[in-house]
Order: C-alpha cells, then sequence, then structure tokens
C-alpha cells in the first residue's frame, strides 16, 4: 500500500508543477510587452489579407466582363467588335 501511496503522490506533485508551471507562464505572456507587438502584426496581416480579398473580388468582375465581351466578339453577337 505504501507504494500505491508514493506513486500517487509524484503524481499529484506532478501535475500540481505542471499547474503552476502553466500559470507562471501565462502570467509572463500576460505582462510580456512584445507580446503587443505580435497582435499588431495580426491585425496588419488581417488588414492586408481584407485587401488582398477586396482587389481580387473587384479584378475577377472586370476579367469576367472583359472574358464575357470576348466571347461575343467570337461569337459575332456584339456589333461592337472590329476584326
Amino acid at each position: 500500500m505504501v507504494i500505491g501511496k508514493r506513486v500517487h503522490d509524484r503524481g499529484v506533485q506532478s501535475r500540481r508543477r505542471k499547474e503552476k508551471g502553466i500559470a507562471r507562464f501565462a502570467m509572463r505572456l500576460w505582462h510580456q510587452r512584445s507580446g503587443i507587438s505580435s497582435v499588431e502584426y495580426a491585425l496588419l496581416l488581417a488588414l492586408i489579407g481584407s485587401g488582398i480579398v477586396v482587389a481580387a473580388n473587384a479584378l475577377s468582375e472586370s476579367v469576367a466582363d472583359q472574358m464575357d465581351r470576348a466571347a461575343e466578339c467570337l461569337d459575332g453577337t456584339n456589333p461592337d467588335c472590329t476584326t
């Protein structure tokens, strides 16, 4: 019985050490000033990504219009096309 209790006690102590380690890590991360810059970089990346999405959407509409016009010219259904 004593051996089993010792193993159990080690497991409890190990878990407590891990919990203290996690808490210490979280506190260090909370008080660390360089973490703020990583958030700023993430926001900047999100802003750039949004700009790319908006530009790609606008470009895709323009390209689709030009492709439709080219298809009409090839079919001969657009009288504005010149040969």
